[in-house]
């Protein structure tokens, strides 16, 4: 966890923790730390810019298609993704496809707000929890031969399923057949050296 000064400092943090009448009391969220995670020197997760990042990944391609009833993450990771898709309420079923479950039961124990579903009407208060979610754990490669469902709209989250520039048209030909008609596809391509 990080402070991120001049706007914190640890003092106005100890009183956000002892609570009571305070003005940090009163607006914890402005004087709670930074959470950053990085793996391998490469950042993976920060609470406070994620938001924007998913907003912006995500309501582009909800909105680019006309009624979006099922919804595709494929390298889905943290679930913020998700939290996003169900803020659609035309949104019927969505599917997350992930090759690992350790990245999600670590945000989910160190980024809570990810997967933070308390807008819901439903009552739901956890998106990975809905009962309009799918969550499967296996390769991309694997759930492409086996998959029959098509969908709206599909994200490609993780820049390594697109892989390699000279890779990514033989992912994209994969993905094209769970597209519906008017599907809308959207991809992380990440960084190109090339």
């Amino acid at each position: 966890d990080v402070l991120r000064s001049p706007y914190q400092t640890l003092e106005s943090y100890k009183r956000v923790l002892k609570g009571g009448t305070s003005y940090e009391a009163k607006f914890p969220s402005v004087f709670e730390p930074d959470r950053i995670f990085f793996t391998n020197g490469v950042l993976q997760a920060r609470r406070s810019s994620q938001a924007v990042f998913y907003e912006m990944f995500v309501h582009p391609a909800m909105f680019a298609h006309k009624d979006p009833k099922s919804v595709a993450v494929l390298g889905f990771g943290d679930g913020a993704y998700l939290r996003e898709i169900l803020k659609h309420k035309s949104v019927e079923k969505v599917l997350l496809l992930d090759s690992e479950e350790g990245w999600l039961d670590f945000t989910l124990s160190h980024f809570p707000e990810y997967d933070d579903c308390n807008f819901l009407d439903s009552g739901v208060t956890s998106c990975i929890s809905d009962p309009r979610v799918t969550t499967v754990f296996g390769s991309f490669d694997d759930f492409i031969k086996k998959n029959n469902d098509v969908f709206d709209v599909i994200i490609l989250a993780e820049p390594e399923i697109v892989g390699p520039s000279h890779e990514s048209l033989k992912v994209l030909e994969q993905v094209r057949g769970s597209m519906s008609d008017e599907a809308v596809l959207v991809a992380n391509m990440g960084f190109t050296t090339d």
